[in-house]
């Protein structure tokens, strides 16, 4: 039996979230598969109007999930789309886009379990949540999401160095990331079911992607004014693994 395009779709963001690199559960293997329903992989939509679609797409999905948790009037009135639906050749593009998502996050290193946690500072988040920030990251780089146009991401995370006084003289002058790395993309880390979908509800958190060498990494990140210095200034969190791991029945 063929699912519903947004149910499928759902099930495979979900998916991308929770499975890959995270404990294995009872229905951690299920493939679930993309039928495009052509051949013909090339894109028929513009940058802009593929990115529309598949935060129009992924709102849709997070809507859904809340739905099953709570009725909530706010998150309907956010995340409940009036739109038209998408035509086939847009559904093909979006499927695409996901899997394609999919595909390139599976050749990062170090990808966290989901119930491990990353804190700086108070701020704090879970594995689940940076799997998220970073499958959107690959999702959306073509065209950044986001109401204010200064703070669409995926954006350019300028890595600058700590000031000179900085209280801690071991940081002084040095970037939170490697000096070397040149393109490093920053997303907001959020506990919506799907990740930040580009709302002004900004968390404490960032994830920062990047390629050094050949290999694809990721880095969390936050602010910590305990530590003194600029209160803007970024640092890397420290990561706490999950100690339990549930390997269902």
């Amino acid at each position: 039996m063929k699912l519903p395009f947004y149910i499928t779709l759902t099930i495979l963001s979900l998916l991308v979230v929770q499975t890959a690199a995270a404990p294995i559960r009872a229905h951690d293997d299920i493939n679930i598969p993309l039928d495009s329903g052509s051949n013909d992989l090339r894109p028929r939509t513009t940058a802009k109007k593929l990115s529309e679609n598949i935060l129009k797409t992924q709102k849709r999905q997070a809507f859904k999930v809340l739905q099953k948790k709570a009725k909530n009037a706010a998150n309907e009135k956010l995340l409940k789309s009036k739109s038209k639906a998408l035509s086939a050749a847009e559904r093909a593009d979006v499927k695409q886009a996901f899997s394609d998502a999919k595909q390139e996050m599976s050749t990062i290193q170090g990808l966290p379990q989901r119930n491990d946690r990353y804190t700086v500072g108070t701020g704090e988040c879970t594995g689940r949540e940076v799997r998220a920030a970073i499958f959107n990251t690959l999702l959306h780089c073509n065209y950044p999401i986001g109401r204010n146009i200064k703070n669409k991401q995926p954006k350019t995370f300028m890595n600058r160095p700590y000031p000179n006084n900085h209280p801690d003289d071991s940081l002084r002058g040095k970037t939170p990331l490697p000096a070397t790395i040149t393109d490093i993309k920053e997303y907001n880390v959020n506990r919506a079911p799907l990740g930040w979908l580009g709302s002004s509800n900004f968390g404490p958190m960032r994830v920062m992607t990047y390629t050094e060498g050949t290999d694809k990494k990721f880095d969390v990140v936050g602010h910590n004014p305990r530590l003194g210095g600029n209160p803007n200034d970024h640092y890397v969190a420290e990561k706490v693994v999950a100690e339990e791991v549930y390997t269902g029945f």
